[in-house]
């Protein structure tokens, strides 16, 4: 029997910019312990897994707000994963090897197409199968190496559900020599200083501003900003979920009480103007921790009239800077320019039409996720935001009264 023959579709997913509270939410709609997380439900490229565990150690046991959390920071990356024309007894192998109970099924194109669970298995195997696979699961995990890379292996730190894995040449590999899909960057640091010389016609004019979007693209904005001699800020943006189903957005908001609404969710759904005033309020509310978790006591920049620089670490689909752009047009700068590292030729064009400029550093073939040009992608935190959105001001304040006090040695 194939893995085909057990997955259903359409299958249940979440994206990393989703609440803690949307996936306990769909655990609980669908009766399942685990959740596929994808860059986009309409092209769902595979970027982890959050579990029932991941719900109950990083939220509940850590007593934070399931609303204010979201699954990126919980989420498994690149967990082991099989494929549709995978047997059961390939999976059982990696269920044995991994020490996992449940593993997503991708599609050539690293898709998400579905989970097969170990109990999925327990249905169609014989019942010694069953409790040799069990007993090999549930063996004490193996010491855990430390991080490495090597052809055909990675490591990915996450003992709670993966030790290593092997690859196989057959999964989502990062680092994949024979199709190309080569790291790029080493970090967000160096691709921001690259985005930056593509983006050096901007240098020293008073009339642009980078917008960084949280928090891997902060990083990359704070070097862009930086080297352009230019002020720095942060764009947040929320979505506003269908009560009941929160994975499903009917708009979004965005700081300075920007909200864009679509239309055809709200209509088709029949969303009432109390139900979208009361999940504007509560998305507000979060929108306003966000912003003064990310920049502290500063007051948010103006854009109007301003060139704005919108950077982020990667684009995958572009749904999400989509929404910004739309969120950000009713801030009426002067023009909006699309910065970033790294994104697929199609979501470029796709994208140009709703930007003044669009400037991209690599189009990279074989697109499975941002995360895997990068050496290192690891998560970035609100104080390392707050950090850099405080250091972006000295920078461009000490550079500023350079300026005023080389004006005024000219006067002289």
């Amino acid at each position: 029997m194939l893995v085909s023959d057990l997955i259903s579709r359409p299958v249940v997913c979440c994206t990393p910019q989703d609440t803690a509270q949307t996936a306990a939410n769909l655990m609980k709609i669908h009766g399942v312990g685990a959740i596929p997380v994808v860059l986009d439900r309409a092209d769902p490229l595979l970027e982890g897994i959050v579990t029932d565990r991941d719900l109950c150690c990083s939220v509940v046991a850590a007593a934070k707000n399931a609303n204010g959390i979201e699954i990126a920071e919980l989420m498994t990356r690149v967990p082991v994963t099989c494929e549709p024309d995978d047997t059961l007894e390939f999976c059982e192998e990696l269920m044995q090897e991994n020490q996992v109970r449940r593993i997503p099924a991708v599609d050539k194109r690293g898709r998400c197409v579905g989970i097969v669970a170990q109990a999925d298995i327990a249905l169609h195997a014989p019942a010694i199968q069953v409790a040799k696979t069990v007993t090999e699961i549930s063996k004490p995990a193996r010491v855990v190496p430390q991080l490495y890379f090597e052809k055909g292996y990675f490591y990915c730190g996450q003992p709670h559900e993966t030790d290593v894995i092997l690859l196989l040449n057959r999964r989502r590999e990062l680092h994949k020599q024979e199709e190309g899909a080569n790291m790029i960057f080493t970090n967000r640091t160096e691709a921001g200083q690259e985005l930056a010389r593509h983006l050096s016609k901007y240098a020293n004019r008073p009339d642009v501003i980078v917008l960084g979007v949280p928090r891997g693209g902060v990083t990359v904005a704070f070097e862009v900003a930086t080297a352009l001699g230019v002020p720095l800020d942060v764009f947040v943006l929320r979505k506003l979920g269908v009560p009941g189903h929160e994975e499903l957005a009917f708009g979004a908001i965005g700081g300075g009480g920007v909200r864009v609404l679509d239309p055809d969710v709200i209509e088709s759904l029949g969303l009432s103007q109390l139900e979208i005033e009361l999940v504007t309020s509560a998305e507000k509310q979060e929108l306003k921790r966000r912003e003064r978790a990310y920049r502290g006591g500063r007051s948010p920049l103006e854009v109007r009239g301003l060139n704005v620089i919108l950077v982020d670490d990667g684009i995958a689909t572009g749904s999400s800077i989509r929404a910004a752009i739309r969120a950000l047009r009713q801030m009426n700068p002067a023009r909006i320019v699309v910065g970033t590292p790294v994104a697929p030729a199609s979501t470029c064009n796709r994208l140009r039409p709703e930007v003044d400029e669009l400037v991209c550093v690599e189009t990279p073939e074989g697109f499975r996720g941002v995360g895997q040009f990068y050496r290192d992608f690891s998560q970035v935190s609100d104080e390392e935001v707050n950090e850099l959105l405080d250091r972006a001001a000295h920078l461009f304040e000490a550079q500023v009264q350079d300026d005023t006090e080389h004006v005024s040695r000219g006067a002289r």
